[in-house]
């Protein structure tokens, strides 16, 4: 879907949730540019303990991975980190993994977002990446 020319289509429940995605994805974006990752996972993690209103919990990773496309700058890093902050203000358990690609000749290396074992944000493009062990939860 691209976002800027679609957004009026959305149902109402959908642009809210696009608007909250974009607020993470920026804030998070930001983040990261002034302070390093676990600075930056402590913030998400404080986030994510203040619950959130009930709403379309399985869109949330559709939201991140949509306006992630229209907003510039945002990562594989970042989309995970949003998509992990609002799906634990809604209640749930999602893993963030990161992981590099053993093969490349430079370093390369992913994140993406799991929940309920199968990953929901950033899936794309990991066939040669090898998962590093898991974070820990509390952003420590």
């Amino acid at each position: 879907m691209d976002l800027p020319r679609n957004v009026a289509a959305l149902d109402r429940r959908d642009r809210r949730l696009c608007v909250v995605a974009a607020c993470w994805l920026i804030l998070i974006r930001v983040s990261l540019s002034v302070q390093p990752f676990a600075a930056t996972r402590r913030l998400c993690a404080r986030a994510a303990a203040r619950r959130s209103r009930g709403g379309a919990v399985g869109r949330i990773p559709w939201a991140v991975e949509t306006v992630g496309a229209a907003v510039p700058g945002v990562t594989c890093l970042v989309r995970a980190l949003a998509a992990e902050v609002m799906l634990r203000r809604a209640g749930e358990l999602p893993e963030l993994r990161i992981g590099v690609d053993p093969t490349a000749e430079d370093f390369e290396a992913h994140a993406w977002l799991e929940w309920h074992g199968r990953p929901v944000v950033g899936a794309g493009g990991t066939e040669a990446i090898v998962a590093l062990p898991p974070l820990d939860r509390d952003g420590a």
